[in-house]
């Protein structure tokens, strides 16, 4: 779901911010938070989100990286703020998770 936004955002960046409004930055990894700054300061300069300037934006180690091949190939989605509300309950599901893990390994510990 993360990627699927992010790739939406790459492709359709002019409603980045609209998204954001009441989903914080945070929520998101922190490769895609590096790379939601840059295109909101693109947005900013209204300028189009290009590969090569978003290579040199957040560097080419993070540019040929995995993570950055997998935003690449997702697919993406012109009306994705109409997936905000799917977006968090992906990020409650998230937590969830990330607190049950937690919960595991503190009883692990015992």
């Amino acid at each position: 779901m993360e990627n699927l936004i992010m790739k939406s955002f790459l492709d359709y960046p002019q409603h980045i911010e609209d998204f954001l409004e009441d989903i914080s930055v945070k929520s998101f990894t922190p490769f895609n938070q590096k790379l939601i700054k840059v295109l909101v300061g693109m947005n900013h300069r209204n300028q189009t989100p290009r590969l090569e300037t978003i290579k040199l934006r957040i560097g080419e180690k993070e540019f040929e990286s995995e993570e950055f091949k997998r935003i690449l190939a997702a697919d993406s989605y012109p009306d994705y703020l109409n997936l905000k509300s799917d977006f968090k309950t992906y990020l409650c599901f998230q937590m969830q998770e990330h607190l049950a893990n937690k919960l595991k390994e503190a009883t692990r510990k015992r």
